[in-house]
């Protein structure tokens, strides 16, 4: 009992709350699957999923559920609507947090993650090989630290690539295009040069003139 209360301690002084651990990340603190068991039927870990742990009393938060996907998906970065959003170019507000997810693989999320977050995930090629896969990403310190982050210019491509061409979304789309009037070109236009899908080139750019933005003048979006 002594040694699992060290590890109790342990977990308590190190794990940031909300975050769930799987179970590469408790082999790192020591905790094999003996005392993994141990610690389950004693009440003070809580099982999410197969390998997803939380210390007892705590939830998971949305933070932490995507920092836990983000360890387990090859080429994770929040995407789209919701990196603008963090950007501070918000057109909707949401009750219930929404998180755009784009990855390299297929994957299936756990349901604690899908009671956690609103989500959409994305997982086909939007640019080519030729462009390095962390371009036009940074990471914002104040919210999902250390998680990759589409900066604005990605992620308004990101966010017309996912269109059905439905009214309502071109007209939320023009909306969104609407607020971005401080793009910078080079940055866009490395990102055209490689993107797969011209259509959505020219609708960004169709959707800036329309604003009498100047990066929309100069963005070239022929294949």
């Amino acid at each position: 009992m002594t040694d699992l209360i060290k590890v109790v301690q342990l977990l308590m002084d190190y794990v940031p709350r909300g975050e769930p651990l799987g179970r590469d990340q408790l082999t790192r603190y020591g905790i094999g699957e003996d005392d993994l068991g141990k610690l389950v039927r004693a009440g003070w870990l809580r099982e999410l999923s197969f390998d997803a742990f939380l210390m007892r009393g705590d939830k998971p938060t949305s933070e932490g559920a995507v920092k836990y996907v983000c360890q387990r998906v090859a080429g994770l970065h929040i995407s789209g609507r919701a990196a603008l959003d963090l950007h501070g170019i918000r057109h909707f507000v949401y009750v219930r947090e929404r998180i755009d997810l784009w990855g390299d693989t297929p994957w299936t999320f756990p349901a604690w993650v899908e009671e956690v977050l609103i989500l959409s995930y994305e997982h086909g090629a939007l640019f080519d090989a030729g462009l390095d896969a962390r371009f036009g990403q940074s990471r914002l310190p104040y919210r999902y630290p250390g998680i990759p982050v589409s900066v604005p210019e990605r992620a308004a491509l990101e966010y017309l690539s996912t269109f059905d061409g439905s009214d309502n979304q071109k007209e939320n789309a023009g909306e969104v295009i609407g607020m971005l009037r401080n793009i910078r070109p080079l940055v866009l236009q490395t990102l055209a040069d490689h993107c797969l899908r011209r259509d959505v080139v020219c609708a960004l750019k169709y959707l800036g003139t329309n604003e009498g933005f100047d990066w929309a003048e100069t963005l070239a979006c022929g294949g």
